[in-house]
């Protein structure tokens, strides 16, 4: 298991903040004061969550939370892939102490690669922090270990802030991944599209294909793939990793691309043909609610156009707008089975082959 406390926190940052001078070491009671993005300072109070995202086939949360000089770190595992129900919580409990301010060098994304910094954060400063652990329920963080870390609080919202993981503090490299927040999330209106059966269904979850192989890194030996589209309201996530010569899908993903774009919806449309994932002419499908049913030879669907909004966590230099439509079975009593159209690049076309579901 990875050590989750070590989550965007760098080890040999010991040697160059633990030799700076401490401007506070604690003191229970008192409030610790960060540096924002506009050069403010800020109280480090309160509790931040991450947005729910995927983790070995679970659904995946954080939080941290200031209180004086505490403070406390948890990850909470769904079974599910939306972060609802019930969930199982590791909580980690840290003294911390503030040293001084460092000037933002560069930003990663998840995947170590270098992209550009979010709004308002080009040549930020963060407040580099040193945490001393007093509790742990993870094995692999003891008691007593100190480490240093920091965050880049973006302040240009009214509602709330923004905290962004240091990934790299020895050298002052920030990471857009998964960032912690306490901005109100406004409920979201979902993407309704007519189903193949020609009702109305709304457009929303996490859709997932099941792993399937092939040598992406061109070693001859076949790795596991998976697709991931989380798509809530009208914006979607899209991310495409891969397992290094694991088949099973089971070892630890490396991400191929990560994609967010927003999504908008058109006049509906029937599908010209169904085909294999050779592009042959092929039979519709099986009904997910009913297998000794197929769908519809020429199902209805809704045209809908994704327009992508950032690439591997940079902006596209230029507009891309894409078609992005699906026939949606929703005859399953557990959720929904969608077929991407234009299969090949042919409009109205769709591949009994590839196919996602959100159940």
């Amino acid at each position: 298991m990875i050590n989750i406390f070590l989550r965007g926190l760098v080890m040999a940052a010991l040697g160059v903040v633990m030799g700076c001078a401490s401007e506070s070491t604690g003191g229970g009671s008192v409030t610790l004061n960060a540096t924002t993005t506009s050069s403010s300072s800020v109280a480090l109070t309160g509790s931040y969550d991450t947005a729910c995202y995927i983790q070995n086939g679970s659904g995946f949360k954080e939080n941290v939370a200031f209180s004086g000089d505490s403070w406390t770190y948890t990850t909470s595992t769904y079974s599910g892939t939306t972060c609802s129900g019930t969930s199982t919580d590791v909580e980690i409990i840290a003294t911390m102490s503030v040293v001084a301010d460092q000037q933002i060098a560069g930003w990663v994304n998840g995947n170590g690669d270098t992209v550009t910094a979010p709004a308002g954060t080009q040549g930020a400063s963060f407040t580099a922090l040193n945490l001393t652990v007093s509790s742990s329920e993870d094995a692999a963080t003891p008691v007593g270990l100190t480490v240093g870390m920091g965050y880049v609080i973006d302040d240009s919202n009214a509602t709330g802030l923004t905290f962004y993981r240091m990934d790299d503090v020895v050298n002052s490299i920030a990471t857009i991944a998964d960032p912690f927040t306490d901005i109100p999330v406004a409920a979201v209106q979902p993407l309704m599209v007519t189903t193949a059966s020609g009702g109305t269904v709304a457009l929303e979850g996490t859709f997932i294909n099941a792993c399937y192989g092939s040598d992406y890194d061109n070693d001859t030996i076949v790795d596991g793939n998976i697709d991931t589209w989380v798509i809530s309201g009208n914006t979607i996530t899209a991310e495409s990793v891969y397992y290094p010569s694991d088949t099973t899908c089971s070892g630890n993903p490396v991400i191929i691309e990560n994609i967010i774009g927003d999504l908008s919806s058109g006049s509906d449309a029937n599908l010209t043909a169904w085909v294999d994932g050779f592009a042959n002419p092929a039979s519709a499908p099986a009904s997910a609610g009913n297998l000794s049913l197929s769908l519809p030879a020429n199902p209805p669907y809704t045209t809908v156009t994704i327009e992508i909004t950032s690439i591997n966590g940079a902006v596209p230099s230029s507009p891309v707008s894409i078609p992005f439509s699906f026939v949606v079975d929703d005859s399953h009593t557990n959720g929904l089975t969608i077929y991407q159209t234009n299969f090949d690049s042919v409009a109205g076309q769709a591949s009994v082959d590839d196919f996602r579901k959100n159940y």
